[in-house]
């Protein structure tokens, strides 16, 4: 059985499971602004569990030189502590080109990969990876069920996979998260401010306690700040751009989430 499938028909086969079987965790939108207040786009996050299983997908928008470009990512872990990855589908899209990548776990830190680039089939590949590493989309589930454990200014080290729109697919990064004292925001929202070190750089997290959900994220080392949002207010803040579609029917896009220098920060 192929691997390769796209998203689309992914989550059209999640969606045929009993919707009185899935628990929504979160289905948020999120802004992101860049250095001296310009858009840098926007995400929209879904998290659901069903029989056993998280689904994440995330839906990446970025306003590069005047167009939208895209990316769109599924995955699937165990419903355990662990959250053993199991699945992972990319489709990304940049101007005239379109990147698909098809990933399954074997349960033990494998991960057997499948990549077409603009309509044609690149060579498969497996790669390997520590069975006790998360997906990084799922990172907002182990930190909730791990900020209890986090005492004073005691640090929490984790690994996560941290995928990729290239045809490198995925790499291994090690980071740490330490509670900080609140601030106004803070106290505002009623959430728990948090550091997290990542991709070799430090973070700030508004995180609610009960549900893993930030409401804010600020990245001082590349002056970007996310910002929980609506629907219409994210779409709205690059709406005066061009879709890539526009351009071509196909497109493809480094993840804003999973370069170092891209806008959105990967989970985590």
């Amino acid at each position: 059985m192929q691997l390769l499938r796209s998203l689309t028909l992914t989550f059209t086969l999640f969606a045929l499971i009993p919707t009185a079987q899935a628990e929504v965790l979160w289905n948020n939108w999120y802004k992101i602004t860049v250095e001296n207040g310009f858009s840098g786009g926007y995400y929209h996050e879904k998290a659901e569990t069903k029989q056993g299983k998280v689904y994440v997908e995330t839906k990446i928008f970025r306003s590069e030189e005047g167009f939208v470009n895209e990316e769109h990512i599924g995955e699937i872990a165990k419903d355990s502590p662990e959250l053993t990855p199991l699945f992972m589908s990319i489709i990304a899209k940049f101007r005239t080109d379109q990147l698909k990548i098809d990933g399954t776990f074997d349960g033990f830190g494998v991960l057997s990969v499948e990549i077409e680039k603009n309509g044609k089939k690149l060579p498969s590949f497996k790669k390997n990876f520590p069975r006790t590493a998360i997906l990084s989309t799922t990172f907002p589930i182990w930190l909730k069920s791990r900020l209890p454990n986090i005492k004073g200014a005691q640090s929490l080290s984790f690994s996560a996979i941290h995928e990729e729109s290239s045809t490198d697919v995925a790499h291994l990064e090690n980071g740490t998260v330490r509670k900080l004292e609140p601030d106004a925001f803070a106290k505002q929202t009623g959430t728990l401010k948090i550091q997290v070190f990542y991709l070799g750089e430090s973070s700030t997290w508004w995180v609610h306690e009960k549900s893993g959900i930030y409401e804010r994220i600020e990245m001082p080392t590349r002056k970007v700040l996310v910002e929980k949002t609506t629907e219409d207010l994210a779409k709205e803040s690059i709406g005066s751009s061009k879709p890539a579609s526009s351009v071509a029917p196909t497109s493809s896009k480094p993840n804003p989430a999973q370069s170092k220098s891209s806008s959105k920060p990967k989970h985590p």
